[in-house]
């Protein structure tokens, strides 16, 4: 099965610095621009991870982890927050809500690259 990660962010030049390291690591990535299209890949495509913006166009990142985390088939997606709300509540709260983890803005691709490896490691994937 191929490792397949859905980046969710209305800033383009995000989606572009995280997919190069991500493609070159031998992931399968897709990519959205705003929360209703995030949510609409992430049930057609079932990724095994998401980067999920929270602050982002359609639905916020609150609002797509709520709709695919309290979905049975979909509850297993691992989603990790990127957001510039590096606030403690902020986190606090997406942790809470159902993200699985979080990362603070400006992002560098080293550090989601090392969460994701662990993560499919975790999997056994």
């Amino acid at each position: 099965m191929k490792r397949k990660i859905l980046i969710v962010d209305d800033d383009v030049h995000v989606r572009e610095e995280l997919r190069l390291p991500l493609l070159l690591r031998g992931y399968e990535v897709i990519e959205a621009s705003d929360g209703q299209e995030g949510v609409n890949l992430a049930r057609k495509e079932k990724p095994q991870v998401m980067l999920q913006d929270i602050l982002i166009a359609k639905l916020d990142g609150m609002r797509v982890v709520r709709l695919l985390k309290f979905d049975e088939r979909y509850k297993d997606i691992y989603i990790i927050a990127i957001t510039q709300l590096g606030r403690r509540e902020t986190q606090e709260e997406a942790l809470r809500i159902g993200f699985d983890d979080f990362l603070v803005k400006p992002i560098e691709p080293e550090k989601v690259i090392e969460k994701i490896d662990a993560v499919f490691a975790k999997l056994g994937k």
